[in-house]
C-alpha cells in the first residue's frame, strides 16, 4: 500500500511540475526596436546604414536613402545585440540591447527612439577610445516591467566623450504600448 501511495504521489508531482513549466515556457513575447534618424540642419548625408549584429556578426541591415530615416528590427528574447548607425560624414553611433527578461513576461514590447548623428568635424576632439563604445545600453527593467535606457551609463560615456557637461541625451526613448 505504501508503495502505491508513493508511486501515485510521484506521478502527481511529475504531472504538476510539467504543467507549471509549460505555462512559463510558452509565453508569447515579441520585442521590436523602432528607430528614427533625426535630420541635421545643413545635412549632406542622404545615405545611412543601420546594422543589427550579435557575437556571430551582422544579422540584418537597412540602407536608408532619399529622406527615409526610419527602421525596425524584430529581436529574440534572451539575446544581446549591437545596433550600429552610420551616415556619410558622421560619426557612427553604437547601442547595446539586451533582451533578457523574466520567463513569465508576455506581450509585445516596442523599443522606440530618435537619434541624431554628430558630424566628423565635431568628433575630431573625441577620445579615440570612446568613439567605438556604445552610446546607450537598453535593457529590461524588472520594476518598470519594460525596456529602459540606462541613463547612468550614457551619462558617463557622454561626459568622457565631450569632456564637458551634458546638454542632451545621446538618444531619446519614446515609451509606447502595442
Amino acid at each position: 500500500m505504501k508503495q502505491i501511495v508513493a508511486i501515485v504521489f510521484c506521478l502527481l508531482a511529475l504531472i504538476f511540475q510539467g504543467h507549471a513549466q509549460s505555462e512559463i515556457n510558452f509565453v508569447d513575447t515579441t520585442v521590436y526596436i523602432n528607430g528614427k534618424i533625426l535630420s541635421l540642419p545643413g545635412s549632406s548625408s542622404e545615405k545611412y546604414l543601420v546594422e543589427l549584429s550579435d557575437e556571430k556578426g551582422v544579422l540584418n541591415h537597412y540602407t536608408l536613402s532619399k529622406g527615409k530615416r526610419t527602421f525596425r528590427f524584430e529581436l529574440k528574447r534572451y539575446h544581446t545585440y549591437t545596433l550600429r548607425i552610420e551616415g556619410d560624414g558622421y560619426l557612427a553611433k553604437i547601442m547595446t540591447l539586451n533582451t533578457d527578461m523574466p520567463a513569465n513576461s508576455g506581450g509585445n514590447f516596442a523599443i522606440r527612439f530618435n537619434i541624431r548623428l554628430q558630424s566628423l568635424k565635431e568628433a575630431v576632439s573625441f577620445s579615440p577610445k570612446v568613439r567605438e563604445l556604445p552610446v546607450a545600453l537598453i535593457r529590461y527593467d524588472l520594476l518598470a516591467e519594460t525596456f529602459v535606457y540606462d541613463l547612468s551609463y550614457a551619462t558617463q560615456i557622454k561626459m568622457e566623450t565631450y569632456k564637458r557637461p551634458i546638454t542632451e541625451p545621446a538618444i531619446v526613448l519614446v515609451r509606447v504600448k502595442e
